[in-house]
């Protein structure tokens, strides 16, 4: 079997574990209380209850120490179970008491079991014929929408997932370190480097235990499976506020494979990280704040009982919740969102019956989501790095070097007003000049400085073009959500004009966070960061200004048809303007830190081999790989041992590896890995082999000139190793980037890999 086709199943089975364990499930147990709710938010919901119940048996599990493949199916399905049957008025006694009967009439020879075969499957046949009947039914009565988001999809696939099949490595630098992380809980060790939101960790750690996924292959192709999500809930989320029905679809299509944004706001899609798998939780935690003013308002009007809204508060904080369990920029985000919200919605939030509401539920969120992580601290587990990093960039004090997560993308290029290109905005200078002597600027000045620095940081960091009137399309957007909000609350449409204004103030606090460098403010998140963020709104500015201009041109509710005819232009408008091909993306070519000769190499040999009776000698991004199948020895650290070890008590080096098999990859041409040097795609030379091993620390060994270095010498290794012992070493896999040889060995008589080749430190040194 091919790689390319290993890897679609490999996928298509994490896609449906994922989506039957997040979705399905929740689904079925919950199905009478959501039977009657739009389609969408039936999404919305289950989602969320899928990932807060899977993130926090972990956690729970994990901090007792029992978490296995036997609990957390246990304490999944158990409860679901019982959930199940008191939410359906299924009595389980009677239901058991009539499976015994029927065992006891069959071991009687009273009923026969092709007639309970033939009941059950009966039973299924008429649950899949109930099923098919309202999947038809949806199809037959929403075909074109289901035909826009199979068009939606095919072009994220198009984008995103056909890059699974060109590169199978990964493309981010700290990806090693969360797999480290997540190995450490297949050990019941949460938190084995220190306290951390652990929440994407938990649920990539539940697939790989109950489903028996390999880590490495979920740490491969889960990044597709949060993309996907990432842009469902991203146009779920417009097709809940919208009035119009098919808006979010063209602002969709745009979004998805549009070249308008910096490919910076992007890039980290193709990557399986924490950030961005936290983000599909903002809007879902925006859309119930917003579902809950509008039912919260009725419910007051009419004296009734706070039941809706409150449900609404309760999904709102799962939301919540699991963005600062994921990652706290994206509680960053979504807290800035609320902001806009509480000024949206002011005459409603000051008032009692919503505002202690909306406030306890805010601070249980946070209390739900900190409590493991509160609790490890409490048992003495340390503080992550990361997290004193964070602090300090929010202080203002930080290195953003030092951040766990490298950034992932292209150069960010600034333009002036003019289309320019020019170096990065200063900091705004202060009203004097440097000695004191110029007179201080007048308000209007200031305005006009302030202005353009928001311009060209706009235009530079967020938008792909030099063309002046994008990052004006962009003001203008944001300007009509502030005039809409206030003409519908004038007209008496309050919970969708405050819901404009909310989006309005929310775009600027989000304008004002991207460019505080530029405006000399504290910088509380990097600028590289808060793009993405800034990038993934802007759908959702202009599928509300366009709403908004349809809904106030036909005003009249029963004008439905024709909203849904002027959205239905919008979505061919936006075909016409992706048709050119000047307004597309790229194909996006990420650089990965596995080749794809080595992920195959690891593929074949955990299928070929038993487990535990190999090892692979390799970089360092293989550490975690094989860990549940074999062993792994770092190149940096067998040449050390071959060269430096006891060199200076003068004993000969000793290298033993007791397993059957070693296998050694070697890049003939060494990978960039995260950085080019001046000499970039050389391949290995015995010019290289002649310097010393690198002294630096941590991944910086693996990087430019050093890459080189090491490969070079652990090439000619292998070469006098093959030429020592030429029938136990033959060439496992070979191609013109990268060769991986295997040396077969007596487990009774191991081979000292520690041999002259001609490029030990010592002999270089004599």
């Amino acid at each position: 079997m091919s790689m390319k086709l290993y890897t679609i199943l490999q996928f298509t089975e994490i896609l449906g574990v994922y989506m039957i364990m997040t979705v399905l499930l929740p689904a079925f147990v919950l199905h009478n209380r959501i039977r009657e709710r739009r389609l969408v938010q039936k999404f919305f919901i289950c989602m969320l209850s899928g990932n807060f119940y899977i993130m926090n048996l972990v956690f729970l599990l994990q901090l007792l120490h029992i978490s296995n493949r036997f609990t957390l199916i246990t304490g999944t399905f158990l409860p679901a179970l019982i959930l199940w049957q008191r939410l359906n008025q299924i009595r389980l006694i009677p239901f058991f008491l009539s499976i015994w009967h029927n065992l006891h009439r069959i071991s009687e020879g009273k009923l026969g079991g092709k007639t309970v075969v033939f009941r059950t499957l009966d039973h299924l046949r008429q649950g899949m014929a109930a099923l098919g009947r309202g999947l038809l039914y949806s199809l037959k009565k929403r075909w074109l929408e289901w035909i826009l988001v199979a068009a939606v999809l095919v072009l994220l696939a198009a984008f995103y997932g056909v890059q699974l099949l060109r590169e199978y490595g990964y493309t981010a630098s700290d990806t090693p370190v969360h797999l480290y992380w997540i190995n450490g809980m297949s050990r019941n060790n949460i938190f084995i480097d220190g306290v951390y939101p652990f929440g994407y960790h938990c649920v990539i750690y539940y697939l790989h235990a109950v489903f028996g996924i390999d880590s490495y292959v979920l740490m491969r192709l889960f990044s597709f499976v949060q993309t996907l999500m990432l842009h469902m809930v991203l146009l779920g989320f417009i097709r809940l506020c919208c009035r119009s029905r098919y808006i979010g679809y063209g602002i969709m299509g745009i979004y998805a494979i549009g070249n308008f944004l910096q490919p910076s706001t992007y890039l980290r899609f193709f990557s399986v990280l924490p950030q961005e798998y936290g983000m599909i939780f903002i809007l879902p935690a925006i859309y119930f704040v917003f579902y809950f003013f509008q039912e919260r308002r009725q419910e007051v009007k009419k004296w009734l009982l706070p039941k809706e809204s409150r449900l609404a508060l309760v999904f709102f904080a799962m939301s919540f919740s699991m963005t600062l369990a994921v990652h706290f920029y994206d509680t960053m985000i979504a807290g800035l969102f609320c902001v806009g919200v509480a000024a949206g919605y002011l005459f409603w939030f000051l008032r009692k019956q919503y505002f202690w509401s909306v406030l306890l539920t805010g601070f249980l969120s946070v209390m739900i989501a900190i409590l493991p992580m509160a609790a490890a601290y409490a048992m003495g587990t340390p503080l992550q790095g990361s997290l004193g990093w964070g602090m300090s960039v929010i202080n203002g004090s930080g290195n953003k070097q030092d951040s766990a997560e490298e950034e992932i993308g292209a150069t960010v290029i600034y333009y002036d007003e003019r289309g320019n290109q020019v170096a990065e905005p200063d900091v705004l200078e202060s009203e004097e000049g440097e000695n004191g002597s110029e007179p201080a600027e007048g308000l209007r000045q200031k305005l006009a400085r302030v202005w353009d620095k928001l311009c060209s940081a706009i235009n530079g960091a967020v938008l792909n073009e030099p063309l002046s009137w994008y990052y004006i399309v962009i003001l203008a957007a944001m300007e009509l959500l502030f005039l809409l909000g206030v003409l519908f609350l004038v007209f008496r449409r309050p919970c969708y004009g405050a819901m404009l204004l909310s989006t309005g103030v929310f775009m600027v606090l989000m304008l004002i966070l991207q460019t505080a460098k530029e405006l000399g403010l504290p910088e509380l998140m990097d600028g590289s960061r808060c793009r993405i963020y800034f990038g993934y709104m802007l759908p959702v500015v202009f599928a509300f200004a366009a709403d908004g201009v349809i809904r106030l041109l036909l005003w009249k509710k029963n004008w439905h048809r024709g909203r849904n005819f002027c959205s239905l232009v919008c979505v061919a408008a936006s075909v016409c303007l992706l048709w050119n091909g000047d307004y597309r993306k790229e194909p996006v070519e990420n650089t990965t830190l596995v080749t794809n000769e080595a992920i195959t190499c690891l593929t074949n040999i955990i299928q070929e081999e038993k487990d535990f009776t190999w090892t692979i000698c390799s970089a360092n991004d293989e550490t975690q790989m094989g860990l549940d199948h074999g062993y792994h020895y770092e190149l940096i650290n067998f040449l050390k041992d071959m060269e430096l070890k006891n060199m200076e008590s003068g004993a000969e080096p000793l290298i033993r590896i007791p397993t059957d098999s070693v296998y050694v990859f070697i890049e003939k041409v060494p990978i960039d890995y995260t950085e080019h040097y001046s000499e970039s795609g050389q391949t290995v030379s015995r010019q290289g082999a002649e310097h010393d091993l690198p002294s630096v620390g941590g991944i910086d060994m693996y990087k430019g000139k050093n890459r080189w270095i090491l490969m070079s010498r652990i090439y000619y290794w292998a070469q006098a190793f093959k030429q020592l012992y030429p029938h136990e070493v033959r060439t496992y896999c070979e191609t013109d980037q990268f060769v991986c040889y295997k040396i077969k060995q007596n487990p009774y008589y191991l081979f000292n890999f520690a041999i002259d080749y001609g490029y030990n430190s010592r002999k270089i040194e004599e």
